[in-house]
């Protein structure tokens, strides 16, 4: 094995790192120290970019810090981002028909989602009918709260029919969520679940996006962009499963999910503990070993 540094002439590494509960501390922010090592790791000529569940609405404040130049996967894959432009380059939005047919199951179940879309202006929305549990105000009343003007309360879901439709979420119990996972994983190939516990309101989440829409296939994407050679990946949950499986090496924070630390090369320290920035310092200096 040899560090990453003595690499640079032979390899191409491409650096792709989770946000929330991985290079963010539980206060949904980026230490200082995490600031500088990323930011010193692109000063060095390393390429590093983030595949993160959020939208650019959410993660944009908080990743501006870090000197990102590299296309971004956003909302689990459904969209790549040039971060210099501030376009998207790739959109892999749910068909209107698909949409409208989760809307009415949910319904079924007596469950309300929460839609994201696009709207005919071009304006990112998301569409709740109301707040019913403690997951949906740690994140529909936390936003609203803090002002973001994409939630919209709605008497109905008409908007699926005809406006561009990022996903569908619903945040409620394990208990209540499982039948559905299993409905639409089995019954809809045309849909990709992204289904886990919330690291912050310890609710569930079961996001269906289309197929294309996954950390793989976006990452994919960059990395064919980028002309590396290898990938190296840093996740904490269960959304970060697909770009574990394509990683040649992948490194899963303490705090992570017993899957990903099973998949892992290696467990390096929490994300409170800046496991990733830790990590990534001791390469720049030499101290550590991929290996390849």
């Amino acid at each position: 094995m040899l560090p990453i540094g003595r690499l640079e002439l032979k390899v191409l590494n491409l650096f792709m790192s989770d946000l929330d509960g991985t290079l963010l501390n539980s206060n949904q922010t980026l230490s200082d120290y995490t600031i500088g090592v990323v930011n010193r790791l692109i000063a060095a000529g390393h390429h590093f970019s983030i595949a993160t569940a959020r939208s650019i609405d959410s993660a944009e404040k908080i990743i501006a810090p870090l000197h990102l130049t590299l296309p971004i996967v956003l909302f689990n894959g459904v969209f790549i981002y040039d971060p210099v432009r501030r376009v998207n380059i790739v959109s892999n939005y749910l068909a209107n028909d698909i949409a409208a047919h989760i809307v009415a199951k949910y319904a079924e179940n007596h469950l309300s989602p929460i839609v994201y879309a696009v709207n005919a202006q071009g304006e990112s929305k998301v569409y709740y009918k109301g707040i019913t549990n403690g997951g949906e105000e740690d994140y529909i009343g936390r936003r609203v709260a803090s002002g973001d003007q994409r939630f919209t309360r709605v008497s109905d879901f008409a908007m699926v029919a005809h406006e561009d439709i990022i996903s569908i979420n619903v945040i409620a119990a394990k208990a209540e969520l499982d039948a559905m996972n299993d409905y639409f994983g089995k019954e809809m190939p045309a849909l990709v679940c992204h289904y886990s516990e919330d690291i912050y309101s310890k609710y569930y989440w079961l996001e269906l996006t289309n197929a294309k829409a996954t950390k793989r296939t976006g990452i994919e994407i960059v990395k064919q962009i980028v002309g590396a050679d290898r990938l190296v990946c840093f996740g904490d949950q269960l959304n970060d499963v697909s770009m574990f499986e394509l990683a040649d090496e992948k490194y899963a924070v303490a705090n992570g999910h017993p899957i990903l630390r099973e998949m892992a090369t290696s467990v390096i320290e929490s994300n409170d503990n800046n496991g990733v920035a830790e990590f990534l310092d001791k390469l720049l200096d030499g101290k550590a070993d991929t290996q390849g």
